[in-house]
């Protein structure tokens, strides 16, 4: 029975061969039509990136988080433009049922995100590694926080290639 087997398997094997061969060459000699081949000659790039973000972010005093997201290992076609958007589920509030307490989120030192979703790093062809400062910041004010307990949002990370 083994020998058997391994007889299969080896005719298997040889066929395998020999399709791989003839599919994957052209044979030109004397007989032939044309005296001329072609093949062609390709390599396939894809996209590529890797996008660290922050872990939870929790406030225990009023102030600020500064933490960060981070784009490395980035290869993009060209013509292709890499987005990154947060979204929060809340509009920038951490509520419980119908309390909540406010706070920002500022990119980069510069103004606080208004908006969601919000575009918050754009990486183009040739760039290789991006850098992002996300600054939370709340001043707890629970004047409309009228309910103990955890007060919480969802911010959403999404990543794009796009077309120029």
């Amino acid at each position: 029975m083994k020998k058997i087997l391994s007889a299969v398997i080896a005719f298997l094997t040889f066929l395998e061969v020999m399709a791989y061969q003839c599919s994957a060459e052209e044979i030109i000699d004397q007989l032939s039509v044309s005296q001329a081949g072609s093949i062609s000659v390709e390599y396939s790039m894809t996209d590529e990136y890797v996008i660290t973000i922050p872990a939870d972010i929790v406030f225990t005093d009023p102030g600020n988080v500064e933490t960060g997201i981070q784009a490395s290992n980035v290869k993009l076609n060209a013509g292709h433009v890499l987005n990154v958007t947060m979204e929060s589920m809340n509009g920038y509030k951490m509520k419980n049922g119908d309390a909540y307490i406010g706070y920002t989120v500022k990119l980069n030192k510069n103004e606080a995100v208004t908006v969601s979703p919000c575009t918050i790093m754009t990486i183009l062809p040739g760039e290789t590694s991006a850098w992002v400062l996300l600054d939370f910041c709340t001043d707890l004010n629970t004047d409309n926080a009228w309910i103990f307990g955890v007060y919480s949002d969802i911010l959403t990370f999404t990543v794009s290639i796009e077309s120029q």
